[in-house]
């Protein structure tokens, strides 16, 4: 079932909340949510200060982007940040996203 946990990741997306935790933000999943329907990754989302930043300057350009950098600074968590905004677009776009060794795609639109 871990395609049905990839939709509804996806899916919660829409209903996910901000929280402030400690002068942070944080996103969260709804209870059950898990990001990308694993639970051992868990529902909350640090929202690191550049991550809005990086958005605006990557946001409505008609260009394909790498994100690179040092391991742990957080490139896999604003790619999680970054499907929350697309998500959350009216239309929701297309949206399609390589991750893994076998470098497998997945895509999500409106409909899931």
């Amino acid at each position: 079932m871990y395609f049905a946990g990839l939709q509804e990741f996806w899916n919660g997306l829409s209903e996910a909340t901000i929280e402030e935790v400690g002068g942070y933000e944080v996103l969260v999943l709804k209870d059950g949510t898990f990001i990308l329907g694993n639970e051992n990754y868990g529902r909350r989302i640090f929202i690191r200060r550049g991550y809005e930043q990086l958005h605006d300057i990557i946001a409505g350009k008609k260009s394909r982007y790498i994100l690179l950098g040092t391991p742990g600074i957080g490139k896999t968590f604003f790619l999680y940040y970054l499907l929350w905004r697309l998500r959350n677009l009216d239309p929701v776009p297309d949206v399609v996203y390589e991750y893994g060794e076998k470098h497998d795609l997945l895509r999500f639109n409106s409909i899931g």
